[in-house]
């Protein structure tokens, strides 16, 4: 370990950087250069004390194999030793004895071809000096430093030095006129007393005390004080960074840094401190090098990421990893584009006074070859700064969108920009999709969502647009963005607004109205927040387009501000709603501006004077004629007068919609009946009959029932196979009204299976439920079709079956669909004459005869199919196809080598029509050769209390160590009550419930071993009492008054004597205290 003699030797060398040169041999800062040898010799320490006795350690690098050295006194020879090194040697150097004097040297020659390699050890007079310090140095300010000076043994010699100063370890001294100017010349006393000098702290850094002497020729000598060093700490300054909300990406974020003394002025780091730029604030990105704007003045050099610099004039093409600038008095900006999200820009401050690279050789005390870094102590320090960088922000922009009015139509245009600052599904962009809807209640149609993708005709990329938008009235339109960043697995969503212009329409009434009555008609608009306006126009426009308000006003009724009642604040007038029809609202202002239109907003409805009538029923998809009646609710009579009845209008409407408005017509006056001829239905909802006279003034309706057909098929409740032919089906279709044939078409759809029909009527046939293809086939004039039918290999048998629909006519869509259910074959073990489920798994090793059938779904034993068992074989046999014998078929398990760990399957053959030849009906596990383990289960405690816990502990017997597994607690019924609870060697558990439980635990089997579980049986009982806790207070005694308590319960036999005695004893436990009572 190097002495802290040592270290100060050594810092002093680093300090005295003479660059003068005198003879080899010479004293104080004499020496010669030390040419480049292919062997290099070092010395630890490179110094010696002159009264002290030192072991000196010398390192010979670069030696091929042994050498011999010899060392010697002033200049050579080996009369202090000798010897061979193989590349490290010691000797001790004791200058008393050895008759050397300070400012002399040992000489250290290694010769290992003739060619000498010379090192040498200076020797050193040593002094103390004790000094005091009348404050903290720090950087930019003064200190006194006053003392004493003493040789090693405490007493005062001026013979030891000629003089003593105070110098500043820096690389500035570079000669001996800069060691004597770099710090203090010190006055010492005769006494050794050091006078008081008052030292500037130019720098940051470290003072150290040197002392001259006077050499034998009279040359001046410098030697380093030992232990005595001034630290001059750095100044405490101040260093922000700041930015507004920066992010990475998009446009440049301004930012500033600030950098202050002490003091809190702000640094002058160019003119101040430092003219080689070595003083400056270090900013840490990465940056977007074309985004990054300093000013020139301020930029001292940039980095890549490879740390290497990038020229300011190259302007910065590359991305900057960091960059260095200066501060001017002033706080210094800059302009740049963090890279990347969730990191911080950071800035951190440098400020050097003195600065340099690495020295070249010194010569001190007759040492060569001592080399050194430059101090590096920074004047100022600051804590660094830093600005955290966020993500930009997922954005829906509008603004090109144009005003939106209910005057005239507008488009809205949607860019979508990710935190990446590019639009959505451009190539550089992160968001792969987004799905845009656009709402509003004052919509006139409601808009399809736009999807931007790659996908087909959809938009690659934002902006969209939401053309030709029209609206009924003031309000607003929603904008919400959906968008996907699929390499994140992110979803971003947004939403955003337009205001549409306009008035709204507050009030209308009446909204219902029957044809023919006159009554007050009273209309409240108001402007975009809702306040009455009276300045409008208000018109009303009937959908008849000739007298719908009667022969006065036509079709169309005009309200002004005349109109206006401002009691009501409303539009009023009196209106003749003569005729029924739907009547449309639009308001204007008097330059012809639209401010509200909207339709069907008053509905004047004919009276309901009929009921329709009719026994027909419609069958749906077929063309047919359907007869009803007209009752008049008036006299409750059916209308018979030919002439009344040619006079009805006739519509048929189903779901809401029209579907015959001016269907043919047949009267029957004589039978009172009205015959729709050639009426069809392409859905099997009911129909609704709408009757009107000639104005539709007075109206009626009835109910039309529409039927499906029916549809069913021979196979009663058999269930279709998978692998197996269902030869001869006959599907048949009939009309439920009399159970005539339908002839017409039949479909087949398959759900969750493909299934292969063949039309043996045709000829014909496919494969269906693949891709989602279905089958149609044409019905006989008898209503049937005679097919074949063979599900494919079924996955799902409870969600699997053929779907089967019909149509009298070519309408498009199949009605009265049945499902004919599909499952799956099955396969058992036979034992004592019956069916049991075939096993789990079969022992490697087993010689067991097993004998099997083959059933289909519905239980039928398949006759004809043979069986395939296949597997991983030990020796590679062929795998056996086995024959059935009306579905039996035996396997003995003897007779094939089965594979540890690995399947076997039993495969039954599949019928031609099957797109497999075989079908896997079951699968079983071969096991494996492995060693039976015991597990030993225990608790601390078997009987316990609720709520009370019990220690298990679980051991592998084959190791006798502590292991893991899985517990399962059941309760009395055999319930499992706690399942999969893991235990790692021990576990405690808590039972919250008085029961009986038993505790299972099981562990997972190794490669060679299985383990045999075990159990433990808890008992849990309640939380047992103590009676006497009903007289105890709560300090937990029996006191006076509960005492009189329990005397009282006594009496009234609520407790028994001997608990009244209980309560006694202990209260008189209680001593003095109840005693006193």
């Amino acid at each position: 370990m190097t002495s802290r003699r040592e270290k100060v030797q050594s810092v002093f060398l680093t300090v005295l950087m003479i660059m003068s040169v005198v003879a080899m041999g010479g004293v104080g800062f004499a020496g010669s250069a030390a040419a480049e040898e292919e062997i290099e010799a070092t010395t630890d320490p490179q110094t010696v004390i002159d009264d002290k006795i030192t072991t000196v350690d010398v390192t010979v690098e670069n030696l091929d194999g042994t050498g011999k050295y010899e060392v010697g006194t002033n200049g050579g020879g080996d009369d202090v030793t000798s010897g061979e090194t193989d590349g490290t040697f010691s000797f001790t150097a004791d200058p008393v004895g050895d008759d050397v004097n300070a400012g002399e040297e040992y000489t250290i020659t290694v010769d290992p071809d003739g060619e000498a390699e010379t090192v040498t050890v200076s020797v050193v007079p040593q002094i103390d000096v004790d000094f005091d310090l009348d404050t903290d140095p720090v950087f930019d300010d003064s200190f006194v430093v006053s003392g004493e000076v003493a040789n090693d043994n405490g007493d005062f010699d001026n013979d030891k030095f000629e003089a003593l100063h105070l110098a500043f370890n820096s690389d500035d001294v570079d000669t001996e006129d800069d060691l004597l100017e770099s710090g203090e010349d010190l006055r010492v006393l005769s006494d050794g007393t050091i006078d008081d000098v008052t030292v500037d702290a130019e720098d940051a850094g470290e003072f150290v005390f040197v002392y001259e002497t006077e050499g034998d020729g009279g040359e001046e000598q410098f030697f380093l004080v030992e232990d005595a060093t001034i630290d001059v700490a750095s100044q405490e300054g101040d260093l922000t960074i700041d930015a507004e909300d920066p992010v990475a990406g998009g446009d440049a974020d301004e930012f500033s840094v600030n950098v202050t003394d002490a003091e809190g002025t702000t640094l002058d780091l160019e003119s101040d401190y430092s003219d080689d730029h070595t003083s400056y604030v270090n900013v840490t990105g990465p940056f977007d090098g074309e985004s990054l704007d300093i000013d020139d003045s301020d930029v001292v050099a940039a980095y890549d990421d490879e740390d290497e610099e990038v020229g300011y004039e190259a302007g910065w093409e590359d991305d900057i990893a960091y960059f260095h600038a200066q501060t001017d008095g002033d706080e210094f900006e800059f302009d740049a584009n963090a890279m990347d999200a969730d990191v911080e820009v950071t800035a951190t401050l440098e400020v050097n006074t003195n600065y340099g690279e690495e020295s070249g050789e010194v010569y001190t005390g007759g040492v060569e070859g001592a080399e050194f870094e430059s101090a590096s102590t920074l004047d100022i320090v600051a804590d660094s700064d830093s600005v955290e960088i966020g993500e930009g922000e997922f954005t829906v922009d509008l603004s090109d969108s144009d005003t939106l009015t209910v005057d005239e139509s507008g488009d809205v245009h949607v860019s979508v920009t990710g935190p990446d600052f590019q639009e959505v599904g451009s190539a550089e962009a992160d968001l792969d999709k987004a799905t845009i809807t656009l709402t509003g209640d004052t919509l006139t149609e409601e808009q399809d969502p736009i999807v931007v993708d790659d996908e087909g005709d959809n938009p690659e990329t934002t902006p969209v647009q939401f053309e030709g938008l029209e609206f009924a009235e003031a309000g607003e339109v929603v904008v919400n963005v959906t968008a996907e960043d699929e390499d994140a697995d992110e979803t971003y969503e947004a939403t955003e607004t337009l205001e549409v212009s306009g008035d709204i329409l507050l009030d209308i009434s009446p909204e219902e109205v029957t044809a023919g009555e006159e009554e007050n008609l009273t209309v409240q608009i108001g402007d975009e927040d809702r306040e009455f306006v009276f300045d409008r126009i208000v018109t009303l426009t009937h959908e008849d387009d000739a007298e719908g308000f009667g022969e006065d006003d036509g079709n169309t009724i005009e309200l002004t501000s005349d109109e206006y009642s401002t009691s009501e604040n409303a539009f009023v007038d009196e209106v003749d709603f003569a005729a029924p029809g739907d009547v449309s609202i639009e308001v204007t202002l008097e330059d012809e501006t639209t401010t509200v239109k909207l339709d069907d907003i008053i509905s004047i409805e004919g009276e309901e004077r009929y009921e329709v009538e009719t026994d027909d029923e419609l069958l749906v998809s077929a063309t047919e004629n359907f007869d009803f009646q007209v009752i008049d609710l008036e006299d409750g009579e059916v209308v018979s007068e030919e002439e009344d009845l040619e006079a009805f209008e006739v519509e048929l409407v189903q779901d809401g919609e029209i579907i015959d408005s001016d269907p043919a017509l047949e009267i029957d006056a004589e039978n009172n009946t009205i015959t729709v001829e050639d009426a069809q239905v392409d859905s099997a909802e009911d129909v609704t009959i709408e009757v009107s006279d000639e104005d539709n003034i007075e109206t009626g309706d009835g109910v039309l029932s529409v039927i499906e057909p029916e549809i069913e098929t021979d196979l009663g409740d058999a269930v279709l196979t998978e692998g197996v032919t269902t030869e001869d089906v006959t599907v048949t279709v009939t009309d439920p009204r009399d159970g005539s044939p339908i002839e017409g078409e039949v479909q087949f759809t398959a759900d969750n299976a493909t299934f292969h029909i063949t039309d043996l009527d045709a000829d014909d046939g496919g494969e269906i439920g693949h891709e989602g293809a279905t089958y149609e086939g044409s019905l006989s004039d008898e209503g049937q079709l005679n097919i074949t039918i063979t599900p494919d290999e079924i996955d799902d048998a409870e969600n699997t079956s053929l779907k089967i629909g019909a149509q009298a006519e070519d309408v498009g869509e199949y009605f009265g669909a049945i499902d004919v259910d599909a499952g799956n074959m099955q396969l058992f073990e036979r034992e004592n004459g019956e069916d049991v489920d075939v096993r789990d798994e079969v022992e490697f090793d087993s010689e067991d005869e097993v004998l099997f059938v083959v059933r289909d779904a519905n239980g039928d034993r398949i006759e004809e199919q043979d069986v395939t068992l296949t597997g991983d074989w030990n020796e590679a046999d062929e795998e056996p196809e086995l024959e059935t014998d009306e579905g039996f078929f035996t396997v003995d398990f003897a007779e094939y080598d089965l594979v540890e760990g690995e399947e076997i399957a039993f495969e039954v053959d599949a019928d031609e029509s099957a797109s497999s030849d075989e079908i896997t009906v079951v699968t079983l596990d071969v096991t494996e050769d492995l060693e039976e383990v015991q597990l030993t289960f225990s608790a601390n405690e078997t009987e316990i209390e609720m709520n009370d816990s019990v220690e298990f502990t679980l051991v592998r017997e084959d190791f006798a160590e502590e292991t893991s597994g899985t517990l399962t607690v059941y309760n009395a019924s055999g319930d499992a009550v706690a399942e999969d609870v893991e235990i790692d060697g021990t576990l405690e558990y808590t039972f919250e419930d008085v029961g009986e439980y038993t505790v299972e635990v099981e562990k997972e089997d190794s490669n060679s071993k299985t383990f045999v579980s075990d159990s433990v049986d808890i008992t849990v009982g309640d939380v047992s009492e103590d009676p006497i806790d009903e007289y105890r207070n709560d300090d937990g005694e029996v006191d006076t008054d509960n005492l009189r308590n329990a005397i009282d319960d006594w009496r009234s036999d609520e407790i028994d004597t001997d608990l009244l005695r209980d309560v006694i004893d202990e209260w008189r436990s209680g001593g003095d205290d109840n005693s006193d009572e």
